[in-house]
């Protein structure tokens, strides 16, 4: 099994960015059993020296280690953008959603597995594109569900670049309540800017209706 993991893996690095050093260590000893090198990292800062060009990016969603936007900007700063995933002993809901929307491949529930491993370093990169696209794409249309149905009327209306003017005229409704369904769809987002609003709508699909 080892063998096979080494011959098909274009990644045999895999950087643990985790503020717990006993889940640190749990996860070098199952990679050293899958024939797999682990970089155990404390925090983000420790990641920055070690990482290199090749590898992938295993990292805890926790508090003490940084949060998952700082993680995936981490991950994809430097020319070589590495692949990531995240994992937590509690995932809720929205944090899922927002690390998916920050690039993460997958949000895996502690304690992982060493399948875990072996499916995380054998992707190609054309399955790492992919991968990544379409987690974005899923966690688009999880956020997208928590909107009201005139929210999501909304939203598709700035995917296409529409000023609140044009939207309250496009949908038969007042400039100021246009205003209010921005706000209230701000709110219930993971990530609360207009622009990354108009991200998530453009990933779940609404700038194609």
């Amino acid at each position: 099994m080892v063998a096979q993991a080494q011959a098909m893996a274009p990644l045999d690095r895999i950087y643990v960015i985790d503020s717990d050093s006993r889940r640190r260590a749990q996860i070098a000893k199952m990679s050293y059993e899958v024939g797999l090198h682990a970089e155990p990292c404390q925090d983000l800062e420790e990641f920055a020296k070690l990482v290199r060009r090749d590898g992938y990016v295993l990292s805890a969603d926790n508090a003490d280690t940084a949060s998952i936007a700082e993680v995936m900007r981490s991950t994809q700063a430097v020319e070589f953008s590495l692949p990531a995933s995240v994992y937590s002993e509690d995932p809720t809901p929205q944090r899922i959603v927002s690390a998916m929307l920050n690039g993460a491949l997958n949000y895996h529930v502690w304690p992982l597995t060493k399948e875990d491993l072996q499916r995380a370093v054998t992707m190609t990169p054309e399955q790492i594109s992919l991968a990544r696209l379409r987690s974005k794409q899923s966690a688009a249309n999880a956020a997208i569900a928590q909107l009201s149905p005139r929210e999501v009327d909304v939203l598709r209306q700035m995917t296409h670049g529409h000023c609140n003017k044009v939207i309250a005229i496009n949908l038969g409704i007042s400039p100021r309540t246009v205003e209010i369904h921005r706000a209230n769809l701000l709110k219930k987002l993971p990530m609360q800017s207009t622009s990354d609003a108009i991200q998530i709508g453009i990933y779940a699909g609404l700038d194609e209706d």
